[in-house]
């Protein structure tokens, strides 16, 4: 089993949208990182939406930085994907959009977010936003 499809394994994620911030922790995951911007009480902030710290995210290691087309800065995103991190835009354009396979949920069945998390994680893929 791999350590992203245990829940033993915290997935360690960095969020660069506040609106990504407060999903991830309505399905049980909490960012080890995130903006100024996102209101989370305790969590380390790297920066804003539009100038994160790519150094200070790099250096945080995480499995999984989470950014958003319309919200971040692409320069940003391919900082982190060249520095070797994984990136998933939540860029939301439909519902109907979300593939097959994205609804098998990791800690609950609440969908396609937490599926994407582990799948990320589990194989360190990059996507760009």
């Amino acid at each position: 089993m791999s350590a992203a499809s245990s829940p033993s394994h915290a997935p360690r994620v960095v969020s660069l949208v506040p609106s990504a911030s407060e999903t991830l922790v309505a399905l049980g995951v909490m960012p080890i990182a995130c903006t100024r911007f996102c209101e989370l009480a305790g969590v380390p902030t790297i920066g804003g939406t539009k100038r994160p710290d790519v150094r200070a995210i790099v250096h945080l290691a995480p499995d999984l930085v989470v950014v958003n087309d319309e919200e971040n800065r692409w320069d940003d995103a391919t900082a982190l994907i060249d520095a070797g991190l994984a990136v998933h835009s939540m860029s939301p354009r439909s519902v109907v959009l979300i593939p097959p396979g994205y609804t098998t949920s990791w800690y609950s069945d609440d969908g396609a977010c937490i599926g994407a998390i582990a799948s990320k994680c589990a194989g360190r893929s990059t996507a760009a936003p």
